[in-house]
This record gives structure tokens, C-alpha cells and sequence, in this order.
């Protein structure tokens, strides 16, 4: 396979979900890039890092990857306000 059909299995730069693995110290351990699958509804297609081999898995894994912020966990505060922001009247 070749970086030029990448697109077609939808992991490509930018028909992919790039999902970046992450030590507990924030080091980057390695990447994936997820894309649904054309041909088969029940599989994605993933790219491991820089490689250019792509595979399919045998479960959708591509609808797990939700890019909202309350989707893993609790709804995030809202911003506290700046202190040292001057109301001018």
C-alpha cells in the first residue's frame, strides 16, 4: 500500500482521527490514526504512527473516538474569571 491511497480507507491526514497515546507524564507513546471503514460498517481501518501499512480491525472502534469534552468523564468548570481584568465604567 502507498501513502496515496490512504484517503481511500479513510486515514488519511485529514479524513482520520488521530488518536495520540500518553503516559501518566504526558511523554507521547505512540499514535494512531482511525478511519471508518467503506466497505464494512462493523470494522474501521487504523494506521500505526508513520507507517503505511493500514489494517482493519474486527469491531467499529471509529465511533469511541468522541471528540466532546463531557463524553469521557465530568462536564469541565467553567473558566474562572481574571482577577485582574478592570471594569471601566
Amino acid at each position: 500500500m502507498s501513502q496515496d491511497k490512504w484517503d481511500k480507507f479513510n486515514v488519511g491526514d485529514s479524513t482520520g482521527s488521530l488518536l495520540v497515546l500518553k503516559d501518566h507524564n504526558s511523554e507521547s507513546l505512540g499514535r494512531i490514526t482511525v478511519g471508518r471503514s467503506g466497505a464494512e460498517w462493523s470494522a474501521s481501518n487504523i494506521r500505526v504512527g508513520d507507517e503505511v501499512e493500514v489494517y482493519q480491525t474486527n469491531e467499529n472502534i471509529a465511533w469511541q473516538l468522541n471528540t466532546s469534552p463531557t463524553y469521557w468523564g465530568e462536564v469541565p468548570p467553567p473558566p474562572e474569571p481574571d482577577s485582574t481584568a478592570i471594569d471601566s465604567l
